[in-house]
């Protein structure tokens, strides 16, 4: 009896951990849908009705539509992600009526969250199987979703969210393939074909994502030699030809899966597979032609790779997770030690964990010697955030278990202070220390342009700011979305420069903060409406956008 007590108090945590996925969950179920709608979600939307389209002329025997594919902009992206959403979005409006009644294209926020979610529990199974520590992989798990960044980008980002789930997804499952049978000392040490089937649906659906998932081959060879390290360390790896066939063979294997499944998720790749190296070349320097506010430099996509990751990891990243980071080299010694005295130790949990410190760190190198283009702060390799929580949660667990578990705590309830002031611009998170900083003038801020339907919701609950004026903004889209119909009667673009306003006319402005910091405003303007949140400890707010009124006769420079 006494020893159910002690097995269900040991639990307790693990109970509360999962408690509180849930109300993440349920609580993340209304907020990306209450969130509005952002810059990508219309554009995503138009680039999967051109592959629909395409897919749709090919069964009628037509190739107008494909051939219209192959001369769009955004033809690289695959289906992998946006049809499945689609059609749960569509499933959603049958089965629940009132979801018909709001915006279509919101309903794939579902999905991402769905992602997001995801992610959250493998999360928690890379880190069970690094740590071999129950607490501290609920835990983890926990702290993980509470993250504002992720957790922001988790409400609605439908692009560089579930291309995360789907990276992590393919970590975890390279894990159990390649360390499934590493440490057995009976056992062949070779991949099975069912793990090895697993892992190329997973990768396949990862390319189809985003062509860059290309990057996870770096992560396989680094957790391979780490693999084949233990297997050597147990006296099991032979350059044999049995092993080399049955290496070779497992390799033909997953191509033999991988391939072909891509390719289907893929349909710029049907008229010619060799399309795959264009999407390539092409997806590593995607053209954009804005800069990223960093540091208080404008970065254009490209340039100054190096110093553009450098700041805004060390913006991102908790301070519980650098910390973690800056302390590998001791983990590192103090784990290889403990499995160095003790021949009984579980030689593969350190290989993992090495593994995925050389991958991160591979992956860095390999951005910043191609000088891959990189814009928006660091969305396009969101997908590396989690393995930086893991490796850097891992490496305090091997110093210190009590440590690692007290900072999590601390940092999910500072997380969750965060949340609450940051909403519904959680992505827009800076560190304990970054914050410290006037980050208005130092980072990018709103980039997915969620002010612009906030200070629309804004604009209907004041109806006298708004009353016989003209409202030029920039998106025009995006602040029309949330605009009731009375309001929508003169809306115009002001291309996001002030110039564009006629002079001597009662007008609304909305204009974002980085716009502000490019862009003249008028002398006579009154500020009516800031969107702006204040973080804690923070000297300064992070201004998102602003809303001014006036007659707009005389400008001056900010």
């Amino acid at each position: 009896m006494r020893h159910s007590s002690d097995a269900s108090t040991k639990k307790f945590p693990n109970y509360v951990c999962w408690g509180l996925f849930l109300v993440i969950a349920t609580v993340g179920f209304w907020a990306c849908q209450d969130i509005g709608l952002g810059w990508d979600e219309g554009h995503e939307r138009l680039t999967l009705n051109h592959k629909l389209k395409a897919i749709e002329g090919l069964l009628a025997g037509d190739t107008t539509a494909y051939q219209a594919l192959l001369a769009y902009g955004d033809r690289y992206y695959g289906i992998g992600f946006h049809l499945p959403a689609f059609l749960l979005g569509e499933l959603l409006q049958i089965i629940i009526p009132t979801a018909a009644n709001g915006p279509k294209l919101i309903l794939a926020h579902i999905s991402v969250w769905l992602c997001f979610l995801g992610s959250g529990y493998l999360v928690k199974c890379v880190l069970q199987r690094i740590t071999q520590n129950t607490l501290i992989a609920h835990t983890g798990m926990a702290t993980y979703l509470l993250w504002p960044y992720v957790l922001g980008h988790g409400l609605m980002n439908i692009k560089d969210t579930p291309f995360l789930f789907a990276w992590l997804l393919c970590t975890y499952l390279a894990l159990r393939c390649f360390f499934e049978n590493a440490n057995a000392h009976r056992s062949s040490g070779h991949p099975s074909y069912k793990s090895l089937f697993l892992l190329a649906i997973a990768t396949s659906w990862l390319l189809s994502i985003r062509i860059s998932g290309i990057l996870i081959f770096i992560e396989y060879g680094c957790l391979l030699i780490c693999a084949f390290a233990v297997q050597f360390a147990n006296g099991k790896f032979l350059i044999t030809r049995e092993n080399v066939k049955a290496i070779l063979g497992r390799l033909f294997f997953f191509g033999l899966i991988c391939l072909p499944t891509f390719i289907a998720l893929y349909p710029i790749s049907w008229h010619d597979p060799l399309e795959i190296l264009n999407a390539i070349s092409y997806m590593s320097h995607h053209p954009w032609s804005g800069t990223t506010l960093t540091a208080g430099r404008f970065i254009a996509p490209g340039q100054q790779v190096d110093f553009y990751l450098m700041v805004w990891l060390l913006a991102k990243t908790p301070l519980i997770i650098i910390t973690g980071i800056a302390a590998i080299p001791l983990a590192f010694f103090l784990q290889w030690r403990v499995s160095t005295l003790d021949q009984l130790t579980n030689k593969s949990i350190l290989a993992q964990w090495i593994g995925l410190v050389i991958s991160v760190i591979a992956i860095l190198a390999a951005l910043i010697l191609h000088r891959v283009g990189l814009y928006n702060e660091l969305r396009q390799i969101l997908f590396l955030f989690p393995l930086i929580f893991i490796v850097g949660i891992s490496s305090l667990y091997f110093i210190s278990k009590k440590v690692c578990f007290i900072g999590m705590l601390f940092s999910s309830a500072f997380f969750l202070w965060d949340n609450f002031t940051l909403y519904p611009y959680n992505y827009t998170y800076l560190n304990e220390v970054a914050r410290l900083r006037p980050a208005i003038q130092y980072f990018e801020a709103d980039y997915f342009g969620f002010s612009a339907g906030r200070s629309a919701r804004w604009i209907n609950d004041h109806p006298q700011e708004a009353f016989n004026k003209c409202i030029y903004a920039y998106p025009t889209h995006l602040i029309a979305n949330e605009l009731n119909d009375a309001n929508k009667k003169c809306l115009i673009d002001s291309l996001g420069n002030a110039y564009n306003l006629k002079q001597d006319v009662p007008s609304l402005l909305y204009i974002t903060q980085r716009n502000l910091i490019n862009f003249p405003i008028p002398a006579d303007c009154r500020l009516i409406h800031s969107e702006e949140r204040s973080l804690p400890i923070a000297k300064n707010p992070l201004i998102m956008g602003r809303l001014f009124s006036g007659g707009f006769k005389h400008e001056v420079q900010l």
